[in-house]
């Protein structure tokens, strides 16, 4: 059978007299105008009209009431004598709606996708046993711009959905081996940071501002992002427990939260996942004697993110003797310490790197150059910091057409 629309359904349920119901649907935004008796509240309409609550949500409503009255004539009687007139009236109402999707159409479908025959991963094996040596494990990797395309004759590198894929599940791969020569009782997973290139189907970030170099498919580019990150998380998850932070970017700041959102569900019933999807664009992490900070970069100074931190959580920086900011934006590797009294006691703030390729927007305006790479940390649960690796990408640069003479 034929599936109906939004559309076809409210009208269906909307008799068009004496009731009348006048739809208007338009890319994400839809709009129901009833005028009648007998459907008295919005939710009763939305309900008529079929309208799905979990795809939509309302903006806007209002409800009007007024009467509406009349000569009603009785004919005559048996002696054909006119009979006195009497007067009608009667209620009519009003009601107006505004939906507007809680995602966009393609991200919607792109859900449906990755839902299909999808059950929820339950607890793949007991949980370890505890540790002499507890170690954390941080695989970072930042800014990978699913949905990014690149050139090499224009740019230096290439970059598509594929390659994006084959580099991130490379990296975990890599990460995996470099964790298995260490005690690690725990894992921690940064998504978001502009994970994908775009924040809806027309190719713009989260301000509106279109980006070149984009794939459109938003549904496929979707879908792809999601089974890698699945595919990061049952990795890892053959090392530790896997928390997973989620870190709003400023090119995905929508299509990352949706990510996550559908990864919570699926790994909702495995007790060794945990996922952050707050609200905040500024997450904190303990870990024994470390505290991390995660955010994306591109709010705020660098060199204020220390006080943030000590105003923000006190008590986990009371707790802590190492403390570190994890940031991206830059796809570059940068790293800073600021100190502001003997408060501080020295603040790490970690620019890291990114696998992504050279758009032509970055590469007409000089930022090139830059090595491609990941990274993965060691915290020890006492002793702080105890090391890094760096994954580099595998896609080769290509260097610029050299004349022969």
């Amino acid at each position: 059978m034929k599936k109906q629309s939004l559309v076809d359904v409210a009208k269906s349920a909307c008799p068009t007299k004496p009731e009348s119901c006048e739809i208007t649907e338009k890319a994400d935004d839809c709009s129901l105008t009833y005028y009648g008796k007998e459907i008295k509240t919005v939710d009763e309409l939305l309900a008529s009209a079929g309208v799905d609550m979990q795809l939509w949500q309302v903006v806007e409503q209002s409800v009007n009431q007024w009467e509406v009255a009349g000569k009603l004539s009785h004919g005559q009687d048996e002696s054909r004598r006119w009979k006195a007139d009497s007067l009608w009236k009667t209620g009519l109402r009003q009601i107006r709606v505004r939906l507007r999707r809680l995602a966009p159409k393609p991200i919607q479908e792109g859900i449906r996708e990755l839902l299909k025959n999808v059950k929820p991963i339950a607890t793949a094996k007991p949980p370890r046993a505890k540790k002499a040596d507890p170690h954390l494990f941080e695989a970072s990797i930042w800014d990978h711009h699913f949905g990014k395309y690149a050139h090499a004759p224009a740019t230096g590198t290439n970059y598509s959905l594929d390659i994006a894929e084959r580099e991130y599940k490379l990296a975990i791969d890599a990460m995996i081996v470099r964790a298995d020569a260490f005690s690690v009782d725990r894992v921690v997973l940064p998504i978001g940071g502009d994970f994908l290139h775009t924040d809806n189907d027309r190719s713009e970030t989260t301000k509106g501002t279109r980006v070149e170099s984009t794939d459109d498919r938003m549904s496929k580019v979707f879908r792809v992002a999601g089974k890698s990150l699945q595919y990061a998380v049952e990795r890892l998850l053959e090392v530790a427990p896997v928390d997973v932070v989620w870190v709003p970017g400023n090119h995905d700041t929508s299509t990352s939260f949706y990510l996550v959102e559908w990864l919570s569900a699926v790994f909702r019933a495995n007790k060794n996942v945990q996922v952050d999807n707050g609200p905040r664009n500024r997450k904190y992490y303990p870990y024994g004697a470390n505290l991390l900070g995660y955010t994306h970069g591109d709010k705020g100074k660098h060199s204020d993110y220390p006080t943030l931190m000590a105003t923000e959580v006190p008590q986990l920086w009371a707790e802590s003797r190492y403390r570190s900011w994890r940031v991206g934006h830059f796809h570059t590797r940068r790293e800073t310490r600021h100190t502001a009294g003997d408060s501080f006691h020295g603040t790490e703030v970690r620019v890291l790197g990114s696998l992504c390729g050279t758009d032509s927007w970055h590469y007409e305006n000089g930022f090139v150059g830059q090595p491609r790479t990941a990274e993965c940390h060691l915290f020890s649960r006492t002793a702080g910091p105890v090391g890094h690796f760096l994954i580099h990408g595998s896609e080769p640069e290509v260097p610029p057409v050299q004349l022969k003479r």
